[in-house]
């Protein structure tokens, strides 16, 4: 029998936090056993907004931990998921709290982590839009996230949808790092850590999370800023593990973002997506630039 630990982190979204939980205890097991999961919930809220959504949770029945990290930052709470892992636990299962999982998304990552014996499974996630979405930002796909063949083997990662080997984690010693907290790319800085580190990472296309937009992040202006702040973040990140070479390898990238973006302004005249689509290439070539030339855009 597995013992699997679910890692959620958590600010100020009991709502959301409550359905997850719902959710989670809603999983169905091909496994023979069924897998022992524990649920970890990292409250990052100092006010302890999540303790009574775990509370109910438990009453209910589920094994779950509450866990509070006063210190503000992703990076700090996702740290203290893995120096709170339960005795015993095999893997860790990572899900956001906007997360909306597949009836049977454990059971993919965990059927194919005992197939092919890798270090890190990771899972498809999608977007679901809120009512009142803009009909130029369901045709963009904005919010898409990149896909690959079944099996395909990585060197990149996210830390919303994946399933780690505890032994992985502890021989490699990987943590977040938590000088990126007000920065952001400490999830680019982790996965390409555990690559460099030769940790096996494989893709599961069926092992899907749909995550649920909020309304106010369905404008120009906040996806304006969200593709500036990654470039920026993928270029800093570039810096921080690769030096130089890092420097001229983003160098390249930014400036074909910025090609990207001029080149394809008059597709605007098919629409407004196609507008926001090349304006989003430019600010995420803008970002990087930033980014080499040592500017530092903080999360708000």
């Amino acid at each position: 029998m597995l013992n699997v630990t679910v890692g959620i982190i958590t600010y100020q979204r009991p709502e959301m936090l409550d359905r997850l939980l719902g959710e989670l205890a809603a999983q169905t097991f091909t496994l023979d056993p069924a897998p022992k999961v524990s649920i970890l919930v990292v409250d990052n809220d100092a006010a302890g907004s999540a303790r009574p959504v775990c509370d109910k949770a438990r009453l209910a029945g589920q094994n779950v931990i509450y866990v509070s990290e006063p210190v503000k930052g992703i990076p700090n709470a996702r740290n203290r998921v893995l120096t709170s892992l339960p005795d015993g636990t095999d893997v860790l299962a990572w899900i956001n709290d906007n997360g909306s999982p597949a009836p049977t998304w454990l059971d993919q990552l965990l059927t194919m982590y005992q197939e092919t014996e890798a270090d890190i499974i990771m899972g498809a996630t999608g977007a679901l839009l809120p009512d009142g979405a803009p009909e130029w930002i369901r045709k963009g796909g904005f919010f898409s996230r990149r896909r690959f063949v079944d099996y395909a083997t990585l060197a990149e990662g996210a830390s919303n949808n994946c399933l780690i080997s505890a032994r992985a984690l502890r021989d490699s010693g990987l943590t977040y790092d938590e000088t990126l907290r007000d920065l952001g790319g400490s999830d680019t800085v982790f996965f390409r850590a555990a690559a460099d580190k030769k940790l096996r990472m494989v893709w599961n296309v069926d092992a899907l999370v749909q995550e649920h937009i909020p309304i106010s992040r369905c404008s120009l202006r906040w996806l304006m800023r969200r593709h500036y702040r990654a470039g920026n973040t993928l270029a800093l990140s570039d810096l921080k593990l690769d030096g130089i070479m890092g420097w001229l390898r983003r160098l390249n990238r930014g400036t074909q973002k910025l090609l990207q973006g001029i080149i394809t302004l008059p597709l605007a005249l098919a629409g407004f997506h196609e507008l926001a689509r090349s304006l989003l290439a430019l600010s995420r070539g803008a970002g990087m630039f930033a980014g080499l030339m040592g500017i530092k855009v903080r999360e708000n």
